[in-house]
């Protein structure tokens, strides 16, 4: 066991990471690259296929070369991958499309559609409400681009073609693990199948979709000819995987009922570990993803692209030295420091933090907003707002779970990912939700994640959950202030009032 190594790879929207892992679970090396995003047309992103495969290549070669370690004793590689986008391939697992982006709102069209029929039972079946994901997103390919749909013979996400690639696979042989499921728009959740009853409804032939799998399932072996571009040796097994919303949670521990997971990353996602399956039929606002734990399920929803806000303020609007955008003459630790000194509130600023729509409960048209902007209003005001809007979202999210699940009681919020040093933020939380928010202190949750599926797949690691539990290191724990939660409510109850009106505002300028 002591010789034995794992390499996981993560495909998110800001990164390409591969890290190399033993046996212990500990990190020897890692590396990334940052992925290229395409905007073609207004509203439109999407990635290069390929780019997700070179960077793979690359960030693995990089990574066995610092590690040092015997390519030999490399038991399994496993990914992950961001989850709400889809692309296509056809019968020799090449492209049929470009990777249509989770950010990607061509579709909301579709959205439209399901959301004003069918949705109930859409939440019923996959649980989830119509969003942008797959399923409008295989319902624009199919009316709006027919030819290229009819060469498609798989819709796959980006770690499924990655494996498939170094595995030799066709398109016969796709798959997809069934902690995507929730994104899918056509499956039956509860039952972990494609349905035929969706399909027929849609009419969008069953045989596009992959064959669901278990997270560890090994789906093939390393090709002589991967194995030479990588430094590796033929015959590794290749691991499903799973998504990176799923991968996270399991690598910080998240295994208990009532656990809740927050990452600050590109998306805001705000997720609680419950052990039944609760459609969300009434307020539309939570999906059911599956855990990668058998019997859990993660009730999830999310900020599309929250996290985004604050690297574009700090891109465009807190820059020094007269509207330079160099990102490194950004002072961060001081618009840290000013911000914490904003009274609770920021003086009356309140933002919107939904640049690409929100996605649930689901709405497009609604865009990014300041309210209430005053002379008296600086750089660490924008700042803090953004923070707190956040937060505040997330206190929509707790009020949404405390009626789907009477009886539960939360425990902690466990954060990761970027945002996670932030202990103005990390405050900020704990004081508008009053639960005690843990950082947790590992590197590459998502890939450490990875590893323990890969690890669990060839055997080395027995019980996930065991393992999952005692590998996860609390770092900082900070505890809710019950005065600056009863002030905070009253905040987060005015952003959704201001929120709702909006809505309604940008509704109006949409049909003019």
């Amino acid at each position: 066991m002591d010789d034995s190594y794992f390499i996981s790879v993560e495909f998110s929207t800001k990164r390409t990471k591969a890290a190399i892992f033993d046996a212990r679970a500990s990190m020897l090396t890692s590396d990334y690259e940052e992925p290229k995003l395409i905007y073609p047309k207004p509203g439109w992103v999407e990635q290069d296929p390929m780019d997700f495969y070179r960077s793979a290549v690359n960030t693995i070669r990089n990574s066995l070369r610092r590690s040092k370690i015997d390519p030999r004793n490399v038991k399994a590689i496993a990914f992950s991958s961001q989850m709400a986008g889809i692309m296509g391939v056809d019968g020799n697992w090449t492209p049929v499309t470009r990777y249509d982006s989770w950010l990607d709102i061509r579709c909301r069209q579709y959205v439209d559609f399901l959301s004003g029929k069918y949705q109930d039972l859409l939440i019923d079946k996959v649980g989830a409400p119509p969003s942008i994901t797959h399923g409008p997103k295989i319902l624009w390919w199919k009316n709006e681009r027919k030819k290229v749909f009819d060469k498609i013979s798989k819709f796959i996400t980006p770690n499924c073609y990655v494996a498939g690639k170094m595995a030799g696979l066709k398109g016969e042989d796709a798959f997809i693990d069934y902690t995507f499921l929730h994104f899918t728009g056509f499956c039956d959740s509860r039952k972990g199948e494609w349905s035929e009853e969706l399909c027929h409804l849609f009419n969008v032939p069953m045989d596009k979709f992959p064959e669901i799998v278990e997270p560890w399932k090994i789906i093939g072996e390393l090709t002589r000819a991967e194995a030479r571009k990588l430094g590796l040796v033929k015959g590794i097994p290749i691991v499903a995987g799973a998504g990176n919303q799923a991968t996270r949670p399991l690598g910080a521990g998240i295994v208990k009922h009532g656990m809740i997971f927050d990452s600050t990353e590109a998306a805001s996602v705000f997720s609680c570990c419950v052990n039944e399956y609760v459609p969300d039929r009434r307020y539309r606002t939570f999906v059911m993803e599956r855990s990668v734990i058998p019997g859990l399920w993660m009730a999830l929803s999310y900020i599309a692209g929250g996290g985004l806000c604050l690297k574009w303020f700090i891109n465009e609007l807190a820059h020094l030295n007269g509207g330079t955008r160099d990102r490194n003459q950004v002072n961060s630790e001081l618009l840290e420091k000013q911000s914490s000194k904003i009274p609770m509130g920021s003086e009356g600023l309140m933002f919107i933090p939904h640049f690409r729509g929100r996605a649930y409960p689901c709405n497009p048209k609604l865009k990014g907003v300041w309210f209430g902007l005053d002379w008296k209003h600086t750089k660490a005001h924008l700042y803090r707002s953004i923070l707190e809007s956040i937060a505040y979202e997330y206190f929509y999210y707790m009020t949404i779970l405390r009626k789907l699940f009477p009886e539960l009681t939360f425990k902690e919020g466990r954060v990761i990912g970027e945002g996670a040093d932030s202990d103005l933020w990390n405050q900020i939380k704990a004081d508008v939700l009053g639960v005690p928010y843990v950082r947790i202190r590992r590197q590459g949750i998502g890939v450490l994640g990875l590893t323990l599926i890969a690890g669990y797949a060839v055997g080395v690691y027995k019980d996930l959950v065991k393992t999952a539990s005692k590998i996860s290191k609390e770092e900082r724990v900070t505890k809710p202030r019950s005065v600056n939660n009863y002030q905070y409510r009253k905040y987060a109850k005015k952003y959704l009032k201001i929120l709702s009106n909006i809505e309604f505002l940008f509704q109006k300028i949409d049909d003019l």
